[in-house]
């Protein structure tokens, strides 16, 4: 009927059998003319039902085949796209909410991306920093440091290196930063990852109790402490004309 939709196996069988009909329907026609070639022609006809039975078979069952290895390769191709997307999602995650400064930089040591953190750190705006390079944004005694680090980063003669870096900010003050970076050496583009931790309050505090330390309360001028340890790394490194005086000042104390 109209709305019954037959499979192709179902056609060919039906094909077969009205072929096979027709050719017996001869056999037994020539049969009846006295002609003996009807048993030839009889199994002539199921060999060539058997025949297009067989290639209809064997072409669905090819068919089939193919689509499923289709099928298969279509799924893992999308399911590596999904995987590829939710990785990068995360990384966008992790990227722009970290706390530290995160900044991607090209193997010529230009500054390809950052994050909020990074540029709120040196006052700039995102599209102010990329291209910049490191030693551009980095005091200059400490920039060339990084710059020979980071070569050999790229030589692959280390895979990361730490350093604790001064940074150039928008307004021309200095932060003090612990810097971490890593390699990351994919095939069609490597870069580097450096992860930054504004350190400038640590810095300060540390050298306020080195001062302290070594410098008098009252006066603000070296103390004991630090004539101590200095006149013993003069005479360890035994610099040439080095002479020690001392001086007694009368009535210092009031």
């Amino acid at each position: 009927q109209a709305g019954v939709r037959r499979s192709p196996a179902a056609a060919a069988a039906t094909l077969a059998t009205a072929l096979a009909t027709v050719a017996l329907a001869a056999a037994a026609f020539e049969r009846a003319g006295g002609n003996p070639s009807w048993a030839l022609l009889a199994i002539g006809a199921v060999v060539a039902a058997a025949a297009a039975v067989a290639i209809v078979m064997l072409a669905r069952l090819f068919g089939a085949s193919l689509r499923s290895i289709s099928l298969r390769s279509e799924s893992e191709r999308l399911r590596s796209e999904v995987a590829l997307a939710r990785a990068e999602a995360r990384f966008r995650t992790v990227f722009e909410g970290a706390p530290l400064g995160i900044v991607v930089i090209d193997v010529d040591g230009t500054l390809r991306e950052s994050n909020a953190a990074f540029d709120a750190m040196l006052g700039y705006e995102r599209r102010e920093l990329t291209g910049k390079t490191m030693k551009e944004l980095c005091e200059e005694a400490d920039g060339e440091r990084a710059l020979e680090a980071f070569g050999a980063l790229v030589r692959g003669e280390v895979s990361s290196f730490e350093h604790e870096m001064r940074y150039k900010r928008k307004n021309g003050s200095t932060m003090w930063a612990d810097v971490s970076v890593t390699y990351v050496p994919e095939d069609d583009e490597p870069f580097a990852i450096a992860v930054i931790d504004d350190v400038s309050d640590r810095i300060v505090i540390r050298d306020r109790l080195i001062h302290e330390a070594t410098h008098d309360a009252l006066t603000g001028l070296p103390n004991r402490g630090l004539f101590s340890a200095q006149l013993g790394y003069a005479l360890r490194s035994r610099q040439a004309g080095l002479a020690v005086a001392f001086v007694d000042l009368d009535h210092f104390k009031v």
